[in-house]
This record gives C-alpha cells, structure tokens and sequence, in this order.
C-alpha cells in the first residue's frame, strides 16, 4: 500500500509498527501509576476533573471514589525492548518511593471536605 501520509495510531505499540514498516518512532511507554479511592459516600456526583500539570497530577470521579492519576516529570520507561502484543491494562509492582511526593501532592489538591471522607 502506498499513501502520501501514514498516521500512525498503534500507541504504545507505535515503535514496534514503525519497526515493522522500516520506520524508527521516538516512542517508549512510560510507567503511569493511579490510585483510585474506596466509595466515597458524600462525593457529588458532577465532581468536576481535576488537572494541574504543575503538579503532575489529575483528579477524576471514578467508580464512586476518585481516581488519582499521577504524572512524573522524568517518567519511567516500561518494557523498553517490546510490548506483549496481548497487554491492555495490569498492575504493576509499586514503587513507592518513587511515587510517594507525587500522592502527597495529588493529595493536597483534593477538597478538604473529600479528602476528610
């Protein structure tokens, strides 16, 4: 097949199909740690999305807690020799004293009234 422009949209998966195609992409997948809280019983349910990237960290509603995403400024890279072509979602071992400024910091950022729940 031949085409003017290629987009490619294989995510994670972007280098090991431009490799596929003789093509390198500066791409490596990135550990990205998430907490997500027990059932909170007072959280309003249109409890908005919060992002502050100065902080490296966002804040959603999820499964009637929250979900707290954390973002390092020099992330991890994970699997750097290939992805499992199977792999979606998993847990990976945490490394806490890796992540732990950055909970404490995503933390602070939660509504006292929330953060008391």
């Amino acid at each position: 097949v031949e085409a003017e422009s290629v987009v490619n949209c294989a995510g994670m998966w972007a280098r090991e199909f431009g490799e596929a195609c003789g093509v390198c992409v500066p791409n490596q997948a990135a550990e990205h740690y998430y907490l997500i809280t027990e059932p909170i019983p007072t959280l309003d349910p249109t409890y908005p999305v919060v992002e502050d990237p100065s902080k490296h960290v966002y804040i959603r509603p999820e499964g009637g807690g929250l979900m707290l995403g954390l973002f390092e400024p020099g992330g991890a890279a994970w699997n750097p020799t290939s992805i499992p072509p199977t792999f979606s979602f998993d847990e990976l071992p945490p490394d806490w004293d890796r992540m732990l400024p950055h909970v404490e910091t995503a933390l602070s950022r939660l509504d006292p009234a929330v953060a008391a729940d």
